[in-house]
């Protein structure tokens, strides 16, 4: 057997056709959408669609299989709505709405909630904070411990906040984490990064400097201060994303940075990170990543927003093939317009993670299905000539044979070669014949395995599908 030794590397010789629907538009009524969140606001079992924008705060309401109905206002009154939460403050059994607002001014930008009154009907703004500057974050989690959820804000500017939950529904005066300004804050994620059982925030600074830095949680909501675990100089961050990625129990991070590349780091224990382990190459701009177990296979995949310029862009992901070998780039749509968020959720109740993402640009709130009733495996091979080559795996899982078909318009010579999880070469066809191969369970045995298309004529390497047998 021959073992394969730079797996990422074959990855960069085709784009693949994501196993995402086209996209499906939720709404482009509202005014430069730019938060989303997705959790079930009416309590009818499915998750609606929560949306800040420009003006408002909204809600899709979903009827099933998909489809929502128009927006309907929570709040009008509100100037930029940058980021959207919910969660049951009030312990009524329905979901209440929070927001931050960025209201253009030097610090009149409020911290405020809105109580779910039932079936989707909402009380007026109750005002948390009325003076964050630059407002940009709001989460809602029990940060001191004490069982109840209480409100953590960030500003972009700098300002890290918490709000202690009093009961009643009231909240305390602000209590700074961090209170410096000047900083541009990218982002803030509420983590348990050192294991020890409470909340800690991981924080993004900007491109001019990159870095990743973290507030320990010692208990009763007192912090640390900011300790640095990841330096500008390691990674010109644009995006990171905390998750645990290798399935140990602690928390790796996803970066993107200015190289136009998605990596990650392993949590390697006391807030020691590993090397950058190459995810994707993509020769754009990256602006964020996301990552979620979207087709249920216990591993993680990852997802990216890339932007050429405010009106131009794409999102991708990349299926993780398991041990964090991951699917070349897979794009599922370039239909956006100045991006703004992404999300995952099971809208349509099939069991998978269906995909959602705002854009301001277009006023767009949209979202893509997951098909995980697709087991064909299709990709494009791009040419010179603007043709294409398609491929079908069928059926996959199986436990006695899979059938590789070629829709090869060019007639091109492909050879096959079949990898199981460890890199080892299992299995080789050097000339695919008739553009169609029939792959035994006798000759790879049980289990993963990745096939791969060699061009004969250019010597590229074409990822096609990750095999299962049973």
């Amino acid at each position: 057997m021959r073992v394969l030794l730079f797996i990422s590397q074959l990855f960069l010789s085709s784009i693949v056709i994501a196993q995402y629907s086209p996209q499906q538009i939720i709404s482009t009524s509202i005014n430069a959408p730019l938060s989303v969140y997705p959790v079930d606001i009416d309590g009818d079992g499915d998750e609606d669609i929560l949306s800040g924008s420009a003006g408002k705060i909204s809600w899709f309401d979903n009827l099933g299989n998909g489809t929502f109905l128009p927006h309907q206002v929570i709040d009008s009154n509100n100037f930029n709505v940058v980021s959207v939460y919910a969660q049951d403050i009030d312990g009524d059994g329905d979901m209440d709405v929070f927001s931050a607002s960025d209201a253009n001014s030097s610090s009149n930008d409020p911290i405020a909630w809105y109580e779910n009154l039932g079936g989707g009907v909402f009380g007026p703004q109750q005002i948390i904070d009325p003076n964050m500057n630059v407002a940009f974050f709001v989460y809602v989690e029990d940060i001191d411990g004490d069982g109840d959820f209480d409100v953590i804000s960030a500003s972009s500017d700098g300002p890290i906040r918490w709000y202690e939950n009093m009961g009643s529904n009231t909240f305390s005066p602000p209590q700074d984490i961090y209170s410096w300004t000047g900083l541009w804050r990218l982002g803030i994620y509420l983590r348990d990064i050192d294991n020890d059982g409470d909340l800690d925030i991981l924080s993004e600074t900007s491109a001019l400097t990159s870095d990743v830095n973290w507030f320990e949680n010692l208990g009763n909501g007192v912090f640390g201060i900011e300790q640095t675990i990841i330096t500008g100089s390691m990674s010109n961050n644009l995006g990171i994303y905390p998750i645990d990625m290798d399935g140990d129990g602690d928390i790796d991070l996803i970066e993107s940075t200015q190289g136009s590349q998605i990596g990650w780091r392993e949590n390697l224990g006391n807030m020691n990170f590993g090397n950058w382990q190459s995810i994707a190459i993509n020769g754009t701009v990256g602006h964020s990543v996301f990552a979620d177990d979207v087709d249920g296979d216990g591993d993680v995949d990852v997802f990216s927003a890339y932007i050429n310029s405010p009106a131009v862009g794409l999102i991708s992901w990349y299926r993780n093939l398991g041990n964090n070998v991951f699917s070349p780039t897979q794009i599922i749509t370039t239909d956006i317009n100045f991006y703004k968020m992404m999300h995952t959720s099971d809208l349509d109740l099939d069991g998978d993670q269906d995909l959602i993402s705002v854009s301001a640009g277009d006023d767009k709130v949209a979202w893509y299905e997951y098909d995980s009733s697709f087991t064909d495996s299709v990709f494009l091979e791009i040419s010179s000539f603007n043709r294409t080559l398609t491929a079908r795996v069928t059926p996959n899982p199986f436990s006695d044979y899979t059938e590789i078909i070629l829709d090869n318009p060019l007639n091109t010579d492909y050879g096959l070669s079949i990898y199981n999880i460890l890199g080892e070469e299992v299995k080789r066809v050097n000339k695919i014949a008739g553009n169609k191969i029939r792959i035994n369970k006798t000759d790879i045995g049980r289990g993963l395995f990745l096939a791969y298309l060699t061009n004969l004529n250019t010597g590229g390497r074409i990822f096609i599908e990750k095999l299962v047998t049973h």
